[in-house]
């Protein structure tokens, strides 16, 4: 499974099992869109390609951009959840977001 159907998967998983609202649903959407756009562009296409450092640079170029501390923190958690959906699924075995602290808020 790639990372865009992952995406859709996970999607669905908030909305149907998880009861997530329409808008927390839309926000994590956006989110994790400009992450696999990122990781496209940085051509990492598969889940399991993707590491830890990916991830962080990811966050660095969102905070250089200047998303708020409370868009930061929410797009880290996205991609949090999102790593942890595809392992939990079997689409990859590494965490690269284990441990990986949430951006702290002002």
């Amino acid at each position: 499974m790639d990372l865009a159907h992952a995406l859709g998967e996970y999607l669905d998983y908030l909305a149907v099992e998880r009861g997530s609202s329409p808008n927390t649903v839309a926000a994590y959407r956006r989110d994790l869109t400009r992450y696999l756009d990122w990781l496209a562009a940085e051509k990492i296409v598969e889940p399991a390609d993707v590491m830890r450092p990916d991830v962080e640079r990811h966050l660095e170029a969102l905070a250089e951009a200047g998303l708020s501390p409370a868009s930061l923190e929410r797009a880290a958690s996205a991609i949090k959840g999102f790593h942890r959906f595809m392992v939990l699924e079997g689409v990859c075995d590494e965490l690269p977001t284990a441990d990986m602290p949430l951006p702290a808020k002002p």
